[in-house]
């Protein structure tokens, strides 16, 4: 189903800080626009959706939940917590917008602001690496070059710092990430990363015939032309130089071979997979991270395994690719169990006397769930994994007079308490509870039983 819709998604966490008076946009993608949103606490937190743009903003103190919703009914969940750990302070970092820093050093600056906990990014690893620890954020040179470091707060609020790694001063010795031998394949690439010395980079072939190479950056690409070798010579401003030894393959002695070769399963399991052949190491990646994620990415030696965790219904593509570029690919498909939620037993009838909690099973559907009740007084709801208790509401007991329009009381009457379960893609069950009155609250007060009245 290579045409599938991605699923719903939302650039938020799952749960945000957000201070009272600020708010916090977020972008909305993937599911069947259009798209619309609800919260269940206007008090603390409200929220809005236009087209993509989710905005969500802090009233007063305490936690909501906001729904986002897509034209399908799927739904995405985020708990925000108002004036917990907030600020009306903005994010800030100690660096400015624009840094130098040389190959193989680090700097360190300070955060402050915003909502913690904070994160950082960096758009190219290769030529920067960043952390955070709490309040410090540190810069690593790791190759010439420059990218873009993001500090990102709680809510999603971010700083972006310019890195500009600069090869003057340093004593790092000239070094490519390719071993000192590497295979490849006719008409096959591989790609590595040039990083110390003195930039920029050049680079030649001893014999073009079999294999070429270029330099863009700090980006080395070598491609197989025709079977034989050739040595890569990776060359500083200053003089410096790599050699790689390059052997071109017309084929490949072996081919991969993984065990099973293809699978299928249910949602929550997690297979376990062989490979082995062809030439390792072997990198595993898959096509659709929201149906599976595989661990770990790569296989160093044949016979050595990963396994794969089934996250949601549908089908995603496994590829193995090996250290000379050939890959062998397979369809995973995940089921669920029970697509259909719902709560057993769906209805049940009780004495007023009763002070027991009542579990209900719940089945089908997607987890996280939650649970909700149509009289708080009588009745209180926890969920865990897949069950449902109902225990005692506000009032400690579940007795009720029932009356009829006149004021008149209705020997064994009845009361029905309806209990709500809603799965994280919005789906919904039922069960009803009828309380029934035996009369205990008129005095007829069976021996052992809670006083009713």
């Amino acid at each position: 189903s290579g045409g599938a819709t991605a699923k719903l998604f939302v650039t938020s966490a799952s749960s945000v800080n957000i201070a009272v008076a600020a708010s916090s946009t977020y972008t909305i993608g993937g599911g069947t626009a259009p798209y619309s949103v609800s919260s269940n606490n206007k008090a603390v937190a409200t929220a809005s959706v236009s087209g993509t743009t989710l905005l969500v903003s802090g009233i007063a103190a305490g936690t909501a939940q906001v729904h986002v919703f897509d034209a399908s009914g799927a739904a995405v969940v985020i708990t925000v917590n108002v004036g917990f750990g907030g600020t009306t302070t903005n994010l800030f970092t100690t660096a400015p917008s624009s840094i130098d820093i040389a190959v193989a050093s680090s700097n360190t600056y300070t955060i402050g602001g915003g909502t913690p906990p904070y994160s950082v990014s960096s758009s190219g690893t290769g030529v920067v690496t960043a952390s955070v620890s709490g309040t410090i954020l540190s810069v690593n040179g790791i190759a010439t070059g420059t990218a873009q470091v993001l500090v990102f707060d709680a809510t999603g609020t971010s700083v972006p710092i310019t890195v500009n790694i600069a090869s003057g001063g340093t004593s790092t010795k000239l070094f490519t990430t390719s071993a000192n031998s590497v295979n490849i394949l006719v008409a096959a690439s591989n790609t590595y990363t040039i990083g110390g010395g003195t930039a920029p980079y050049t680079v030649s072939s001893s014999n073009k015939s079999i294999a070429t190479a270029s330099v863009s950056g700090t980006s080395l690409l070598i491609n197989g032309i025709a079977a034989g070798a050739a040595q890569v010579l990776v060359t500083d401003t200053v003089g410096a130089s790599v050699s790689i030894d390059v052997t071109v393959s017309a084929t490949a002695s072996q081919v991969i071979d993984v065990q099973p070769n293809g699978a299928t399963g249910n949602v929550g399991d997690v297979l376990q997979f062989l490979v082995s052949g062809a030439s390792p190491a072997y990198t595993i990646t898959v096509n659709n991270t929201s149906i599976a994620t595989v661990s770990p990415a790569s296989v160093a030696t044949s016979g050595g395994s990963f396994s794969v965790t089934l996250l949601n219904a549908g089908s995603t593509t496994i590829t193995i690719v090996d250290s000379l570029g050939q890959s062998k690919s397979f369809i995973l498909t995940v089921s669920q169990l029970s697509t259909s939620l719902r709560l057993s037993p769906s209805a049940l009838i009780i004495g007023e006397d009763s002070t027991t909690p009542i579990v209900l099973n719940i089945y089908g559907g997607a987890g996280p769930y939650r649970a909700f009740t149509s009289d708080q007084t009588l009745s209180s709801v926890s969920t865990s994994s897949a069950s449902l208790t109902v225990a005692l509401g506000t009032n400690s007991g579940r007795c009720i007079n029932p009356i009829d329009s006149s004021g008149a009381r209705i020997p064994n009457g009845t009361f029905d308490v309806i209990v709500t379960v809603l799965d994280s893609l919005g789906a919904s069950a039922t069960s009803t509870i009828t309380i029934k009155d035996n009369g205990v609250g008129t005095g007829a007060i069976a021996p052992g039983a809670p006083p009713c009245l």
